[in-house]
C-alpha cells in the first residue's frame, strides 16, 4: 500500500506518457453552472498531466519515485492560505483543497492516476476565503467543505455529493465581524461534526452545533445552530482536541491580543444539552508565545499533547 507525506510515495513503478510535439502538459476546460436555493455554483475543470507518469497507489511495493511535483498545478492557485487534503471523490487518491485568498475562491484538485491533477471549483464569490475544513458534516460517507471567508464575514458549507461535486452550497451564518480560523469536532457526542470559528474583532470563538439533516425543498442539509461563544480577546487561532482524556472535546485557542495560549476544556452538558467550557491558560507569557496564531495537537492513547506554533510580526 502506498504510504504518503506530502505526496512522496516510498516507492515507484514509473511509465512514460508518449511526448507530443506541442507541449507536455494538455489542459481542459469544462464550465458547467448549477444553481441551489441558496447560491449559483459554477464549475471549471482544468486538466493538468505530468510528463511522467507513476502507478502508484498499487496493492504492493508502492512508488519507487515521488510525482512531479508540477503535477499539483500549484501555479493554478491565486495567493493559497489554507490547505487541506483528503479523497474528495472516494476513488483512493488523497485530494487537495485550496483556499485562494488572493483569488477569492476555493477549489479541489484531484490527485488520479499517474498523479495527473484536475483543478475544480467548489466556490467562487471572490471574497477572500481564510480557513477551511473537510469533513462528513451530513454523515452521509463522504467529506464536505465548510468555507470561512473573511471578506463576506461569513460562514459557507458545500455539500459533496459523493463524487466531488459540490453543487449544494449554503450559508451557515453571514453575520460574522472578521472571522479568521476553523475547527470541527463532536463537541456534544452526538455523532454530528460541530463547528468553531475564530472572529478576532468579536473578541470571540463562535460556536455551532450541528443539529442533524433537515429536509429543504427535496434535499436534506444539515442545521447548525449557534450556541454560546467563548469570550477570547483578540480570537485567531484554534484548534480541538480530547487534552484531558476525558472523551470530551476541548477547545485550544490563541488570544493574539493578550499573548496567551488557552484552553477551554469541555466539561460536559448542561440542562440544554449544550456543552460548557472552563478555561485554562497554558501560556500567557510573551517570551514563550507572542502573537500567537496557530497551533496544532497530536493526540496520543489517553490524551492529546499539544505542539504550539507562535509568530511575531
Amino acid at each position: 500500500m502506498c504510504e504518503y507525506s506530502a505526496f512522496v510515495c516510498k516507492a515507484a513503478i514509473p511509465t512514460t506518457v508518449a511526448p507530443t510535439t506541442t507541449t507536455t502538459v494538455a489542459t481542459t476546460t469544462t464550465t458547467t453552472v448549477a444553481t441551489t436555493t441558496t447560491t449559483t455554483v459554477a464549475t471549471t475543470t482544468t486538466t493538468m498531466a505530468p510528463t511522467t507518469v507513476d502507478s502508484c497507489p498499487v496493492a504492493e511495493g508502492g512508488c519507487t519515485s515521488p510525482p512531479l511535483i508540477t503535477s499539483l498545478g500549484l501555479d493554478q492557485v491565486d495567493g493559497p492560505h489554507h490547505v487541506q487534503w483528503g479523497d474528495v471523490d472516494g476513488d483512493g487518491f488523497q485530494d487537495v483543497v485550496v483556499a485562494s485568498a488572493k483569488g477569492g475562491r476555493v477549489d479541489w484538485l484531484q490527485i488520479g492516476v499517474g498523479f495527473a491533477t484536475t483543478k475544480n471549483l467548489i466556490m467562487d464569490i471572490a471574497s477572500d476565503p481564510r480557513s477551511i475544513q473537510l469533513a462528513d458534516v451530513d454523515n452521509d460517507n463522504d467529506l464536505d467543505v465548510i468555507i470561512v471567508f473573511q471578506g463576506a464575514a461569513s460562514i459557507a458549507l458545500a455539500l459533496n455529493d459523493g463524487t466531488g461535486n459540490f453543487n449544494e452550497v449554503s450559508f451557515i451564518d453571514q453575520a460574522l465581524a472578521k472571522p479568521f480560523n476553523s475547527a470541527v469536532g463532536d463537541f456534544n457526542n452526538d455523532g454530528f461534526v460541530d463547528l468553531a470559528v475564530t472572529d478576532r474583532n468579536a473578541n470571540s470563538v463562535l460556536m455551532y452545533l450541528n443539529k442533524g439533516n433537515a429536509t429543504i425543498g427535496n434535499a436534506a442539509q444539515p442545521q447548525f445552530s449557534p450556541i454560546a461563544s467563548i469570550v477570547v480577546n483578540g480570537a485567531f487561532a484554534v484548534e480541538v482536541a480530547d487534552v484531558d482524556g476525558d472523551g470530551n472535546v476541548d477547545v485550544i485557542v490563541g488570544s493574539r491580543d493578550d499573548d496567551r495560549v488557552v484552553v477551554h476544556f469541555n466539561t460536559g452538558l448542561d440542562g440544554s444539552g449544550e456543552p460548557t467550557f472552563s478555561a485554562t491558560i497554558i501560556s500567557s507569557s510573551v517570551n514563550v508565545c507572542e502573537d500567537p496564531r496557530s497551533g496544532t495537537s497530536v493526540t496520543g492513547m489517553r490524551r492529546s499533547n499539544l505542539a504550539l506554533v507562535c509568530t511575531k510580526v
